[in-house]
């Protein structure tokens, strides 16, 4: 449960029920061997699940795109995979494979890359950008006020020149071209992440 909740007991929620996505509104997804996809919106981010809802039991193959989330707007976007840790860079009509085995889900956030940055909010969670209270990106910048801690996450063109936490140094974990960082979780309280580039 506490990848849906944050320690005082919120429920990490989208803004609106999930939705279909366009291109599988006609296909049996029980019947056809492509992964059943739905989305939802969290502010000026989205999230899309995927799911293996094939009735004979065998592996679906299919793919995600960041314009499957209607209505977010962008030209590049940090498209995070929960569940494999997986962050591609995508413009919005890119197709990224997906392959699940049976009974398999996979759940993506899409978050735009705006001034070189894409904050993913607490990546520990299922519905990562509603832990993000709030964010601002100043010059090279970016300011995030993170409703707890937890494992933050974010995309970044390049490396970081600093990275501060409630304005202490914090070392991050750099992977695959993006951020990871160890927020302290221990006593929950909003806490504020900074990165400069």
């Amino acid at each position: 449960m506490h990848r849906l909740m944050l320690a005082d007991g919120t429920i990490l929620r989208t803004d609106a029920p999930v939705l279909p996505t366009r291109d599988g509104l006609f296909v049996d997804a029980g019947q056809v061997p492509v992964p059943l996809k739905g989305y939802a919106r969290v502010g000026a981010t989205g999230i899309i699940g995927a799911f293996n809802a094939l009735e004979d039991g065998g592996a679906v193959n299919g793919v995600v795109r960041a314009r499957d989330v209607e209505g977010l707007k962008g030209e590049r976007f940090a498209v995070y995979e929960h569940f494999s840790q997986r962050l591609v860079v995508a413009d919005p009509n890119q197709a990224i494979p997906t392959q699940l085995g049976p009974d398999t889900p996979a759940l993506f956030v899409v978050v735009p890359i705006e001034k070189g940055f894409a904050p993913l909010g607490l990546i520990d969670k299922y519905i990562s950008p509603r832990t993000i209270r709030s964010q601002k990106i100043a010059g090279n910048k970016l300011t995030v006020e993170l409703a707890e801690g937890g494992r933050f996450g974010a995309y970044m063109d390049g490396a970081p020149k600093s990275v501060t936490v409630d304005g202490v140094s914090a070392p991050p974990i750099m992977r695959d071209s993006w951020i990871q960082l160890e927020v302290d979780n221990r006593v929950p309280k909003p806490h504020t992440v900074e990165i400069t580039r």
